[in-house]
């Protein structure tokens, strides 16, 4: 009786055991997982912030193929130079021209659009809040829309050079302000 006390014990802790370490290995998954999200998340806002700051200061931002985004600009001397970000789908990586690398991606794609592509469905450039306006596109002020995957992301971003010019307007209809209430001009103290 007492060996089978012993063998029926030693069964329930080995259960026991076998669950307290499927769920160890659940958690550190869990976790694993969680981090590459996080990560995959800081690289994605890291990039963006990157090339949205590049657009900022550039003259111009194009798009030459799915894989590349160029910046052109000047100097106070007026001497041009450029940039570039390169996605290498091998190595699933973004690299600015200087060799710093920015992040790994699963996915990076950049296509060129135009002011005129906001309002239109189903271009990469569409926006939901142009549509039906008429948007027209002016010379040099062209659009890079960027889309990139990684792990738990997925984000799509309209990069414009700041130096874009544009007939671009945006009318906003709102209630005017109320009249201003007079007031008595104080008589100065003598």
């Amino acid at each position: 009786m007492r060996l089978v006390e012993v063998i029926a014990g030693a069964a329930i802790a080995a259960f026991l055991m076998w669950g307290l370490v499927a769920m160890a290995g659940r958690l550190a998954a869990s976790a694993d997982s969680l981090n590459g999200r996080l990560n995959a998340e800081a690289n994605a806002d890291r990039l963006i912030e990157r090339l949205s700051s590049d657009a900022a200061s550039a003259w111009t931002v194009s798009a030459p193929n799915a894989n590349e985004i160029d910046f052109y600009a000047e100097d106070g001397s007026h001497r041009p130079y450029a940039w570039a970000y390169r996605y290498d789908a091998s190595a699933k990586t973004v690299t600015r021209s200087t060799g710093e690398v920015l992040g790994s991606f699963d996915s990076f794609s950049a296509s060129a659009a135009t002011v005129g592509d906001l309002a239109i469905s189903g271009s990469s450039a569409y926006d939901p809040l142009f549509a039906g306006a008429s948007t027209p596109s002016e010379p040099g002020n062209a659009l890079v829309a960027l889309h990139i995957t990684g792990t738990g992301v997925d984000r799509t971003e309209l990069l414009a050079s700041g130096a874009a010019p544009t007939t671009f307007t945006v009318v906003v209809t709102y209630t005017p302000s109320p009249t201003p209430i007079a007031t008595a001009t104080p008589t100065p103290l003598r």
